[in-house]
């Protein structure tokens, strides 16, 4: 059975990377200017906020819940950030500290009503994601907050490694580094899945089903605040708009890397894959000429159609 598992999910992935391969293929005979480097950098840019919240969305959906705050918790440690930066002249690590912690304990307070209190995920993270939304309202009247006066600030999101690659990336693939090393090697990760494959099983093999899912909240929080601060510093300016489409793009981003929506399945190699094919749509899309506007057409087909060949493999 584990190496009929194991087949399964290697053909999974094989799947996923050639689908990313045929759409590189297609934009690329497109236009001319899709496959070069300064392009391909750009992809990974732009992939890094969504990359990191997918890791985070990645351990809710093992374990049949997904969060949809995340787009706002994203877009209010930017804002926290900013104003204590910009206003109250904090020290940046103090207020990177301060944002991250906001993001943790979002998800804390997520993960305990979902866990302990046992309200639907759905609900309880949309009533979160409402009142963030309101709160960046009443904070910024709805006009981003500009950070071009804050070197120290911006050189989060713009520092070039070795002159070559921008921090974000830098960390994004750490984060994926690290969390994949989690999940595959350590007895934390192998309990995730397990509260996702059965959580009536797990408990009665003595894992603690509501701390597990605690956690993942907390870390899809933790990540979704560090997105939205990274975000912000590079482009130098606060949104209460940013994350609007992060919580779709970061579900599809698993859902098409394989994770299985009834949890308990799925691997952070292929989410990494469903995240370059979600970017790549959206940048292949806009270099051929179409309004940046389709990409919200393109990523619900996309999710539709990994479900849809999910749900068919479940019944085969």
């Amino acid at each position: 059975m584990k190496a009929l598992i194991k087949q399964k999910d290697k053909l999974q992935l094989l799947i996923t990377a050639s689908a990313l391969l045929l759409l590189i293929i297609f934009f690329s005979s497109m236009s001319p200017f899709f496959l070069t480097r300064d392009n391909m950098m750009s992809i990974l840019l732009n992939s890094t906020s969504v990359g990191l919240i997918a890791v985070g969305q990645f351990l809710c959906l093992v374990t049949r819940n997904f969060d949809m705050s995340v787009g706002n918790v994203a877009a209010m440690g930017g804002i926290l950030v900013t104003m204590l930066v910009v206003d109250a002249g904090m020290a940046v690590p103090l207020a990177v500290a301060i944002g991250l912690g906001f993001g943790l304990l979002s998800g804390f307070l997520a993960g305990f009503s979902v866990a302990k209190l046992h309200t639907n995920a759905f609900i309880t993270t949309f009533s979160i994601l409402q009142i963030y939304r309101g709160v960046l309202f009443v904070l910024t009247g709805g006009i981003p907050i500009m950070i071009l006066a804050n070197p120290a600030f911006r050189f989060i999101g713009t520092y070039r490694v070795f002159d070559s690659v921008q921090l974000p990336i830098v960390i994004l693939i750490l984060t994926f580094v690290v969390f994949y090393f989690i999940m595959k090697y350590t007895k934390l990760g192998r309990n995730v899945y397990a509260v996702g494959a059965n959580p009536e099983a797990a408990h009665i093999c003595g894992i603690n089903v509501a701390r597990i899912k605690i956690f993942c909240f907390v870390t899809i929080g933790g990540l979704s605040s560090i997105a939205g601060m990274l975000f912000t510093a590079r482009i130098s300016s606060a949104s209460p708009t940013v994350g609007a489409m992060f919580a779709l793009d970061s579900i599809a981003a698993c859902v098409v890397g394989g994770t299985a929506m009834t949890g308990g399945k799925g691997s952070l190699g292929g989410v990494f894959m469903g995240v370059m094919i979600v970017n790549v749509v959206q940048n292949g899309l806009v270099m051929i000429g179409l309004d940046a506007s389709y990409h919200y057409i393109a990523t619900g087909l996309i999710m539709f159609g990994a479900v849809l060949a999910q749900s068919r493999r479940q019944k085969v």
